[in-house]
């Protein structure tokens, strides 16, 4: 195994990853704002903890949050409908490193929805900067320079140990509304995968920067084993 992954990679082999892991068995599905979302985040925490990215297509600031405009080309006709899944024999397989990554990705920013994402990417610097002073819902095709998010991201990580949900409006929660029993009365949340209730969002980025650093951990004893 190579010390990097390889570059530059095709970012709709990316999407390929994500639309391979929707369950659409259990009812799941991904919308094709979700994807570009998830793909942000891959490449914003690429830069951070692989110290490269993951492909060299930039993210434009569009009124919905980071766009690669290669994946909207691919998947522009579907609106807000469900996206299909890849074919198997066409998925790409990845090195150990960028794969471990995606999976972190998909398992904690993939619980929550496309508007709950796009909402978290309107509260951080690299789109806000790149969106400058434009109204809500103006036309921009301002690239996100990879700079911006490296530092934001990264700056993140040292100050936090992790990503921060930064609440968008007052009130604003990532994850689900309450859930109530028969009697009108909340009922404990349900868990996600990790064990934490889905409508606490300080949960889910402790849990997160939980992942993270033990990523972190392991891929520094690789490159340590392998300078030997």
């Amino acid at each position: 195994m190579s010390k990097h992954p390889e570059r530059p990679l095709d970012p709709n082999d990316l999407a390929d990853f994500f639309l391979a892991r929707v369950d659409h068995r259990a009812g799941d599905s991904m919308s094709h704002l979700k994807l570009q979302k998830l793909l942000y985040y891959a490449q914003a925490w690429a830069l951070v903890l692989l110290g490269q990215s993951l492909f060299d297509e930039d993210f434009q600031a569009w009124a919905h949050g980071p766009v690669l405009r290669s994946v909207y080309d691919r998947f522009k006709g579907s609106g807000y409908q469900p996206l299909p899944a890849p074919s198997k024999r066409n998925l790409r397989r990845f090195e150990p490193e960028v794969e471990s990554l995606l999976e972190d990705i998909s398992r904690s920013y993939g619980l929550h929805t496309a508007k709950a994402l796009e909402e978290q990417t309107h509260c951080e610097e690299p789109w806000l900067a790149a969106r400058g002073n434009r109204a809500p819902g103006a036309q921009c095709r301002t690239v996100i320079s990879r700079e911006s998010m490296k530092k934001f991201f990264g700056e993140m990580y040292l100050d936090h140990g992790g990503p921060v949900i930064a609440p968008a409006q007052q009130g604003f929660r990532i994850g689900n509304p309450p859930f109530l029993g028969p009697d009108s009365r909340p009922l404990a949340p349900p868990e996600d995968a990790h064990g934490f209730p889905l409508e606490d969002h300080d949960e889910f980025h402790r849990v997160l920067t939980r992942g993270l650093r033990s990523y972190g951990r392991k891929r520094a004893e690789r490159r340590a084993s392998q300078s030997q």
